[in-house]
């Protein structure tokens, strides 16, 4: 619903409002939690900003982005078909499934 002017909040959407807020400050701190760790293939540690979620299991929503969004329930099932890995890694594991890379005497060219 759209306010109009400055009216004030009623009690329920102060309540609505304040329920959201902190269920998304429990969601961001969570999902950063996932990303302060190091990369699942390479095992470096970047920062948060760099670290992505890579889905292993058909993917519905990216956590990343659209958490704000969705109950805790449905954040914490996508988290789990994803593995946490740098953007780096993230891009070769891509274009890895998208097109494999032939292995020439050991060393992966591409």
């Amino acid at each position: 619903m759209r306010r109009i002017g400055n009216l004030p909040l009623t009690p329920a959407e102060r309540t609505a409002k304040a329920q959201k807020k902190r269920r998304e400050s429990w969601l961001t701190a969570f999902t950063h939690g996932l990303k302060d760790g190091g990369c699942a293939d390479c095992y470096c540690v970047y920062p948060r900003s760099v670290m992505e979620f890579d889905h292993v299991l058909p993917k519905v929503y990216n956590p990343s982005r659209d958490y704000g969004m969705r109950s805790p329930r449905s954040v914490l099932g996508e988290v789990a078909k994803c593995h946490v890995v740098c953007a780096n890694c993230h891009k070769l594991r891509t274009g890895q499934r998208r097109r494999p890379v032939p292995i020439v005497e050991g060393r992966q060219y591409v």
